[in-house]
């Protein structure tokens, strides 16, 4: 079954995570950080997502002990005949930035080109995001310097370092770090506290102690703990758990305390239609967090549908090699190629 495979995709590719906490909302006694360490959705043990920014300050000792033993990143794999695209990313309850909100879903989209000659393809980069601001990583860096040429101007990187407290420190030009496991190269990132944006880590900014916090690793991956514990040894390790998104998206996408659709159809609003937000928190009116497939990364497209987003990146010699026929797309069941409203956001 496809499912099996895209997993098995999705683990052999899956990121390291070093996440800076902000030690204000640190709990010294049990390590857990309400506001940076990633939880489940359901971590509160409700499926009521409206509730999450306030109950994450209030779980039992049991609870805690649950979300430091149970973390969850979630994916999701889209294949095409020339690509596979995943997507991981990473929930927290709240974003602590100027203008926090309930919810929190930075994510890393991973573009992976198929070799007949490797048995999980061939790594092209990542685009990791922050604040909805492409971060481009990749492996050729004359095609990363014209990717990048592609969105400067946009919105100035300065802005953001602003707001994400260490993270120019790992942006600066200097090797994206990988974990290396035969022909796979997993990406090792760097997430700021409190806004959780992601970046490519830099390992010497952290050893000199520019950021606290702790990394998250595969939990199938053994050689990351133990490469981990040695190299980083008095940084907290936690492995996390790889959960589809796909599949929760099948069991639960009409559940109108998890999700928000825009749509004021019936139709669009059934159990068929894709749901393009995460429900608001109670305080909020509006939801402020859309689903990583409504993201653009400031191209004319969505990530629902990657292989355009892919092809707008690339020249035009390098984009006839994109196919734009899918093979897995469980995301363009309604008006999917439409342009991003996020492409300017």
């Amino acid at each position: 079954m496809h499912a099996d495979r895209y997993s098995r995709l999705a683990e052999a590719w899956a990121p390291i995570f070093f996440k800076a906490y902000a030690p204000e909302f640190n709990k010294n006694t049990d390590s857990f950080n309400p506001v940076d360490h990633p939880v489940s959705l359901f971590f509160d043990g409700n499926e009521d997502l409206r509730d999450n920014s306030a109950n994450i300050f209030r779980l039992s000792e049991l609870q805690i002990k649950s979300a430091l033993t149970h973390i969850p990143i979630y994916y999701s794999v889209i294949e095409t005949e020339s690509h596979f695209y995943i997507n991981y990313f990473i929930y927290h309850a709240l974003d602590m930035n100027l203008q926090s909100h309930a919810h929190d879903t930075e994510n890393v989209w991973t573009i992976i080109k198929k070799n007949p000659k490797a048995v999980f393809g061939e790594l092209v980069g990542h685009i990791t995001n922050a604040h909805g601001h492409p971060m481009i990583y990749l492996k050729d860096s004359a095609k990363q310097s014209l990717w990048r040429a592609k969105v400067t101007g946009q919105w100035s990187t300065q802005f953001l370092f602003s707001m994400d407290r260490g993270a120019e420190l790992h942006h600066l030009d200097s090797p994206i770090e990988y974990f290396e496991e035969g022909q796979v190269q997993r990406l090792i990132g760097f997430v700021a506290s409190r806004t959780h944006a992601i970046y490519k880590f830099r390992s010497e900014a952290w050893l000199r102690g520019a950021s606290y916090g702790a990394v998250y690793y595969p939990k199938n991956c053994q050689a990351c703990s133990s490469d981990l514990k040695w190299t980083f040894p008095s940084t907290k390790a936690f492995g996390y758990e790889m959960v589809s998104w796909d599949n929760l998206m099948r069991s639960r996408n009409s559940n109108e305390q998890i999700f928000y659709h825009t749509a004021e159809s019936a139709e669009v609003k059934s159990a068929a239609a894709l749901p393009e937000f995460l429900v608001p928190g109670f305080d909020e009116e509006l939801p402020k967090v859309n689903l990583f497939y409504q993201a653009g990364f400031k191209t004319p497209y969505r990530l629902n549908d990657p292989a355009n987003v892919h092809r707008w990146f690339e020249s035009s010699e390098e984009s006839a090699s994109v196919s734009k026929r899918y093979l897995y797309n469980p995301y363009r069941r309604r008006s999917l190629a439409s342009k991003s409203i996020w492409s300017t956001w």
